[in-house]
């Protein structure tokens, strides 16, 4: 087996990068990382990839600048076809989110992609048969040519992909309906993100695109024949069980008031936990004075929030 990773990063979220390699160095991964940014790059990312660029052996450190126009999270089927281009001898390649954390034994990770797409169910789940989002994205889609199935009834989060070569044509789909789809939300650079140009669009919760790359990549998944590898919520840590990854969804670690919503009875997440664990490893992208203040606040919100009864991953 031989995979690449790759990853889109610009602005805080190379704090969420640090945390990413601290957990890929801790689970095994020994491959090459191809890290597309935009603005400055902090220096620690650029002494890193100097520095595994001088020792012998597999692991390496890719930085590459995007200067493709759109947000970047709708740029990552265009990102994970340029990264195979680079690297067309690699059997499996993996897109991760630079505020995700990797727990799994990174031979897991290898195996469970197989020869087809690995993909982990998002907070929503599922969508049932006959739902209105699905039905949006056939309005979307029938007259370009794409014939969406009802199944898999699973919804998945975009943050994680998993690809093996035999299954790379679900990156051009997922790609050319990325272009379809940015005519109907605004175009690539519209995004509820951070960041993002906040599209009349999508600027609802009824838009049929308002996760723009995520329900294109979940319509993409409906109209193609790639075996699907999936793990339920639990994959990513948003619920009980045994987590392959932590994924920060909503306000990230790094910037997220934990005291503010504890007194709201908002108890901190799992990714929380794990981003302050992992951002403790041997890069560190937030300062030891802030990790430090991070530390004290998220044990003060658990402490807040001891009491309130919800789920607790």
């Amino acid at each position: 087996m031989h995979g690449v990773i790759c990853t889109l990063v610009e602005g805080r979220h190379f704090e969420g990068l640090a945390a990413l390699i601290n957990s890929l160095e801790s689970v095994g991964f020994e491959g090459e990382l191809f890290v597309g940014t935009r603005g400055p790059r902090p220096a620690w990312l650029t002494r890193e990839a100097e520095r595994l660029e001088a020792l012998a052996g597999p692991r390496r450190l890719h930085l590459r600048e995007i200067d493709r126009p759109g947000h970047m999270t709708n740029l990552k089927p265009h990102w994970m076809r340029d990264v195979w281009s680079e690297r067309p001898h690699a059997d499996r390649l993996i897109y991760l989110d630079p505020d995700v954390c990797v727990l799994a034994p990174w031979t897991l990770i290898e195996d469970w992609i197989g020869e087809g797409v690995a993909v982990a169910q998002d907070q929503q789940p599922a969508l049932t048969r006959g739902h209105w989002l699905f039905k949006s994205w056939q309005r979307a889609f029938e007259s370009h040519g794409y014939t969406l199935r009802q199944t898999p009834y699973e919804y998945f989060n975009a943050g994680f992909l998993g690809v093996h070569w035999e299954a790379r044509s679900v990156l051009d789909r997922w790609g050319n309906m990325m272009a379809v789809a940015a005519e109907a939300f605004g175009g690539l650079e519209a995004s509820n993100l951070n960041g993002g140009r906040r599209s009349p669009q999508i600027s609802t919760p009824y838009a049929a695109f308002a996760q723009t790359d995520q329900d294109v990549l979940n319509a993409a998944l409906r109209c193609g024949n790639e075996p699907l590898a999936i793990v339920g919520p639990e994959g990513m840590g948003f619920r009980p069980g045994p987590a392959l990854m932590s994924h920060a969804v909503g306000p990230k670690p790094w910037a997220k008031p934990l005291v503010r919503q504890a007194l709201r009875g908002i108890r901190p997440t799992f990714a929380d936990r794990q981003f302050l664990k992992h951002s403790a490893g041997r890069l560190r992208g937030t300062g030891t004075a802030s990790r430090a203040a991070l530390a004290m606040r998220l044990q003060l919100a658990r402490l807040l929030t001891a009491r309130v009864r919800v789920p607790s991953t």
